[in-house]
């Protein structure tokens, strides 16, 4: 009987800890440890478990890459978030919207934010476009059910991608936030850092080219949209305020609604298939990246 009771509840425990996702989210900085002893690998595993707080939400941020590499002593860190999807909910589908503003139909670009202090001075965020080659962006996310038997709560929808995008957002703001708290009470010296989050999921990633621009204005729906299985995506995402830092923009134009969702509101977050983690770290590398100020 006392054998039985033990191997039911390591069983329970083994079941929990897979089900919040605890291994899967020490695998992949375990992961980032053993590539970083070969020469040439790009990123150091810096902290996990980070905690921040934005707008009077707190959360913990998984882990932290720290680029080995420096520009001038400017620091690209990758703010990483693991997600364990639901099975049932597993292929998570990506495609393009063909309008995002009037100036700009598509974003080809990432956009992130890049934070600078000089010494002894306030901190500032400014909005950042990225160029990878290979890494294309998309702007619709779609989760669809698998014959994956899966979680008993699971439903269709955005959720598990909701979900992704606020928690490692919220993450990136809170850090900017705890940046800004730092430097006022310790004045260290100048330094610039390069924000990117990514998602690390065990979710199947697809994406489509399907143009629904010509959906069927009386139906409004489209037809024959192909899929494509990839190693990782760029999702364009439209942070809401109330994941934001407080920190004060600044825009040449306050009216221009372009240039204030551009700037100040859309964030790239690049989505990881689980599987793919060690091609997309030797393949983003900070030295391969070209960064450039939009503001």
């Amino acid at each position: 009987m006392g054998d039985n009771e033990t191997k039911r509840r390591e069983d329970a425990f083994t079941k929990a800890l897979n089900s919040h996702g605890y291994g899967f989210q020490y695998a992949v900085p375990r992961l980032v440890e053993h590539l970083g002893t070969f020469d040439g690998f790009a990123w150091d595993a810096e902290v996990s478990e980070f905690p921040v707080e934005v707008q009077g939400a707190d959360t913990r941020i998984d882990f932290i890459l720290r680029s080995k590499s420096r520009d001038q002593g400017h620091l690209v860190l990758l703010f990483c978030e693991c997600k364990r999807a639901n099975p049932a909910l597993s292929d998570w589908c990506f495609c393009r919207g063909p309008f995002v503003t009037r100036k700009t139909h598509a974003i080809e670009e990432m956009l992130a934010d890049s934070v600078e202090q000089q010494i002894h001075g306030d901190i500032s965020v400014k909005s950042v476009r990225i160029m990878c080659a290979g890494f294309k962006t998309y702007n619709v996310a779609i989760e669809l059910r698998t014959d994956s038997r899966g979680d008993s709560q699971g439903k269709s929808g955005r959720s598990a991608i909701e979900s992704a995008m606020t928690q490692v957002l919220r993450g990136v703001n809170g850090y900017i936030e705890f940046l800004g708290i730092y430097t006022r009470s310790t004045q260290p010296e100048a330094f610039g850092q390069t924000l990117i989050p990514v998602v690390f999921t065990t979710a199947s990633l697809y994406v489509s080219d399907v143009d629904l621009g010509l959906a069927d204005i009386q139906s409004g729906e489209v037809s024959g949209a192909k899929l494509e299985r990839v190693q990782w995506v760029v999702y364009q995402y439209h942070v809401s305020p109330g994941l934001k830092h407080s920190l004060e923009a600044s825009f040449s134009n306050a009216l221009d609604l372009p240039e204030v969702l551009t700037k100040e509101y859309i964030r790239s977050v690049i989505i990881v298939g689980a599987s793919h983690t060690k091609d997309f770290l030797y393949a983003f590398t900070r030295d391969q990246l070209n960064i450039d100020r939009i503001r």
